[in-house]
């Protein structure tokens, strides 16, 4: 290989080694246990407007355009809310039921669940209202909640592992890096459509391999499918080519 492993991850730590953008700070550890009580369609859209502005550093002009593209959010969630609460909470329930008795029988693909369809209903009847609040953000601030949005996914794989405040940050960064880069991917052709899961399989690895120690690796890493118990834990991809943040310099001849 052009790249060793050892440059790759020489460029990983350059990146975690920049200056992090202020704010960047809790961490998986700060969400209670448990779970939390349903929020209402306008206590979910206030926290949602209350992490962009944070995130996104709006100035003042665009915290009163977001509020008042976020009231029509609130209004189509109300409104679904209104004709299919009692349907989708019956499916959460019936689907729950089945789980619990073995009788699931888990559609797949191509034929998803009762629940499923309702929940991606929801999302769809707010989606023109979800529109025109990211239309009040510049290009930049977009990045910045992509980065946001893919860190609090990305994290949650590795609460088992309860990182520090520190590595939280250090995550947090590289998830704004690699969705920068998601973000210069033109998804029109054949091999764009294919970078999204390459990039997220880089940011996984430069995570496990350059944040995570050892021990917290075998704690939150699942071990593939066949595995036995007692195996060491393996990284989720394998050692990209190129690091999240693409390395500069060849290994030495």
């Amino acid at each position: 290989m052009r790249t060793s492993i050892w440059l790759v991850l020489a460029a990983v730590l350059a990146l975690l080694a920049a200056p992090l953008a202020a704010g960047q700070k809790g961490g998986a550890g700060t969400r209670g246990k448990g779970k939390a009580a349903p929020q209402s369609a306008k206590e979910t859209v206030d926290a949602e407007v209350a992490r962009m502005t944070s995130e996104c550093k709006l100035t003042a002009e665009q915290q009163e355009t977001l509020k008042e593209k976020a009231k029509a959010k609130v209004a189509a969630l109300e409104a679904w809310d209104k004709e299919n609460g009692e349907k989708l909470k019956a499916a959460e329930d019936a689907a729950k039921t089945a789980r619990s008795s073995g009788t699931a029988t888990g559609g797949g693909r191509k034929s998803p669940s009762e629940a499923k369809t309702l929940q991606d209903s929801r999302e769809a009847a707010a989606a023109q209202a979800q529109e025109a609040m990211l239309a009040v953000l510049t290009p930049e601030q977009k990045a910045a909640w992509g980065g946001f949005q893919l860190y609090e996914t990305t994290v949650a794989r590795y609460r088992k592992a309860n990182p520090t405040e520190d590595q939280v940050a250090k995550i947090k960064s590289l998830c704004v890096a690699a969705c920068k880069q998601m973000g210069e991917v033109d998804t029109s052709s054949k091999k764009g459509k294919k970078s999204g899961p390459e990039i997220e399989g880089k940011l996984r690895w430069a995570i496990e391999e350059a944040v995570l120690t050892p021990e917290q690796k075998a704690t939150a890493v699942r071990k593939p499918a066949g595995s036995k118990r007692g195996d060491a834990a393996q990284p989720a991809t394998q050692a990209p080519a190129q690091a999240p943040a693409p390395a500069q310099t060849e290994a030495p001849k």
